[in-house]
């Protein structure tokens, strides 16, 4: 009874790892840079998400993919380098 319930709960346990990796890869980064005024999208996110820039400082910005503020929108159903689809992600757009 016990070396069931030990391979249920290592079983267990290799489940939500699994998930937790497959969602990490769902939302991978897109890409940002910096320019004058703030950051802008190099690398645009996957479809049905947004690229959210973020200034991290010393003239450096990164980005996250994340949900589409509007998931509606042309722009999170086809996300490019343009700043509507930037402001689509709810962060630093000033590099426009």
């Amino acid at each position: 009874m016990q070396r069931t319930n030990s391979m249920l709960i290592s079983f267990t346990f290799v489940l939500v790892l699994l998930c937790i990796i497959s969602c990490y890869s769902v939302m991978a980064d897109c890409g940002c840079n910096y320019k004058s005024g703030g950051c802008y999208i190099r690398v645009e996110a996957d479809v049905g998400y947004a690229c959210k820039c973020h200034y991290v400082g010393f003239w450096t910005c990164s980005g996250e993919q994340t949900f589409c503020l509007d998931p509606s929108s042309p722009y999170c159903h086809n996300p490019d380098d343009s700043k509507k689809s930037c402001i689509l992600g709810g962060g630093d757009c000033g590099g426009y």
